[in-house]
């Protein structure tokens, strides 16, 4: 498509003139009579180059500059070629100064002034070539970023996989032992306990201890396990409210720690595996209450949207420093004195094997919110 010419001039007869001119070269050219005419028309459409002449009334050359570049601000701009027939006088100067990117002469011959839009055509046509490169090594910069960032996904997961198997190989040599070794001390504790009986609070305390260390060793085991082998989601309909309560209720909670569940009507049922889900929520919940040893609340609250759940736990603890938000999920990354730092990776590995994805937000000495969405469906 031909330049797109707007000649700006007061004297009807040049303005006709060079309208003819231009267009007999082959170009689109429109003509304005005056300043008030021309800023009508650029407002409303955009023209490559304007001819402009500097002595008008009214509004002249350098009061229709300014205004095209009001207009213009921000988007793409027009070239200005502006003629004057005052050799001595500073607003040629002003105008360059505005922008305009030539200045001729009156009067002039015709081939002067055929040259010197040739000149600035050709500088237009090199500037969009140079606009089009500049989008199309943009585009490509843009491809090869998320190309990159794709191989670094599959690199993070390739590391994250292989860690898991180490573990899993880890877990399957020894796990099923340490199950029985765990099973045959809690038989034996407990048959202990029933036969000695005793108002004694001392050792009654001390096999509480031994109970909740069991327990702790046990939910340890089956993280450990979780890797051992490949374990198949098998998917059920459940309803959200009973999963979400015996999730808490498999939890062993002290006085202090409140809970509060906020459930819509609107949400019923979904399609998940109910024992790895209630995996996913113990492990969760027990890190909340033991980031709260003084006491605090969790809560549970849900929303629906799209064929999709989320499922918020926040609780008051005593949050996650921010450098260690982005490992938290990580295998066998802790900051606490108890446990391997299993747990949430083992609720990210079920969650996502639900086509699901979990993330947290977290604030030190506010407390933390563990957000899990999930597709309703059984897909």
């Amino acid at each position: 498509m031909t330049e797109k010419f707007l000649v700006i001039d007061d004297d009807p007869g040049f303005c006709t003139m060079l309208t003819r001119v231009l267009s007999d070269e082959g170009y689109r050219v429109d003509k304005a009579l005056g300043g008030e005419e021309a800023i009508e028309k650029i407002r409303n459409e955009f023209f490559d180059i304007l001819i402009l002449d500097i002595k008008m009334p009214k509004i002249d050359g350098i009061e229709v500059m300014k205004r095209l570049r009001e207009i213009q601000r921000g988007k793409e701009e027009s070239d200005v070629i502006i003629i004057t027939g005052f050799i001595s006088e500073t607003t040629p100067i002003e105008a360059l100064r505005l922008g305009a990117v030539d200045y001729i002469m009156k009067p002039f011959e015709i081939k002067d002034f055929l040259h010197s839009i040739e000149r600035n055509v050709k500088i237009i046509r090199l500037k969009r070539e140079r606009n089009i490169y500049i989008g199309e090594l943009s585009e490509t910069n843009e491809k090869l970023k998320q190309t990159i960032n794709e191989l670094k996904n599959t690199r993070d997961k390739l590391i994250y996989s292989e860690r898991l198997a180490a573990i899993g190989k880890v877990a399957s040599g020894v796990g099923h032992d340490l199950r029985n070794l765990l099973g045959i001390i809690e038989n034996a504790s407990f048959l202990l306990k029933s036969s000695f009986k005793t108002k004694n609070t001392k050792i009654n305390k001390y096999f509480s201890i031994l109970y909740k260390a069991l327990q702790e060793s046990k939910k340890t085991l089956d993280d450990l396990l979780h890797f051992s082998k490949e374990r198949k989601i098998e998917k059920a309909k459940i309803s959200l409210k009973s999963l979400l309560q015996e999730g808490l209720d498999i939890v062993p909670l002290k006085s202090n720690i409140k809970t509060k569940m906020k459930i819509p009507s609107t949400i019923g049922s979904i399609y998940v595996d109910p024992l790895r889900m209630k995996q996913v929520l113990r492990n969760i919940i027990s890190n909340a209450a033991q980031s709260m040893p003084k006491g605090g609340k969790i809560s549970i609250n849900t929303k629906s949207k799209n064929n999709h759940v989320k499922i918020e736990i926040n609780d008051t603890g005593s949050g996650i420093d921010k450098k260690h938000l982005k490992n938290i999920f990580e295998p066998f990354f802790t900051t606490k004195t108890k446990g391997i730092g299993l747990g949430l990776a083992v609720a990210k590995e079920i969650i996502e094997k639900h086509n699901g994805k979990i993330e947290v937000k977290s604030k030190i000495n506010k407390g933390s919110t563990f957000i899990i969405h999930l597709p309703t469906q059984g897909n």
